[in-house]
């Protein structure tokens, strides 16, 4: 005899009962469940969806296209670079194919050795992500507000160089961009030299 789940009350078979009744019996269970997580989530399924991962070797700049759509209004962009030579890498928003090159602003908290330091920078024509002087292993995460939708676009940049020795330099970073462009994509350029490394996107779900 079929008995209930405590926490929502579906209907799931017993040891006790009939064999010939085990494929009903999961089936009730089956559209039990589906109707709850209809409830719970709408059409909906939340959390992050990866959308692309492009990894690339000695170039002089990387663009990632087509990843911001009106699916999605936020998105996280993880980074994971060594320059070439010592060498600032810079970051642009693009549309149709084509970069932009004004309206970057940003604040940075950095922290190097033991001393902090703070920076600000507006009206750019690129966001720089970091600058180094030797070829030094930099892990980039990006949290991108709004980029497809017509209007400002912000972001938080974390940013560890040189994670990978006994030097680790740790900086925080706010990101804005001030034109009202639809944004689906963006390069990686560094100031001068080659790049190499793996950039992931991904989109959250509301």
């Amino acid at each position: 005899m079929a008995t209930t789940t405590p926490n929502y009350g579906w209907a799931v078979p017993t040891s006790t009962d009939l064999v010939k009744d085990g494929a009903t019996a999961i089936e009730t269970l089956g559209d039990s469940i589906d109707a709850s997580m209809f409830t719970a989530l709408g059409t909906k399924k939340a959390g992050m969806v990866l959308l692309n991962t492009t990894s690339f070797s000695a170039v002089a700049s990387q663009s990632v296209n087509s990843v911001f759509t009106s699916t999605y209004t936020n998105y996280l962009i993880l980074i994971d670079v060594i320059p070439a030579t010592g060498s600032q890498l810079n970051f642009k928003l693009r549309a149709s194919g084509t970069d932009t090159s004004t309206g970057y602003n940003r604040q940075v908290l950095l922290a190097e050795d033991t001393t902090p330091s703070a920076g600000r920078t507006t009206n750019q024509t690129v966001y720089d992500l970091f600058g180094t002087t030797t070829s030094q292993r930099t892990a980039i995460e990006i949290l991108l507000y709004r980029p497809n939708v017509a209007g400002t676009t912000g972001g938080i940049v974390k940013v560890s160089k040189a994670y990978d020795s006994s030097t680790p330099v740790i900086g925080i970073k706010t990101f804005g961009q001030t034109a009202s462009t639809q944004f689906d994509g963006f390069s990686l350029i560094p100031a001068s030299s080659t790049v190499t490394g793996k950039v992931s996107v991904y989109g959250f779900r509301e």
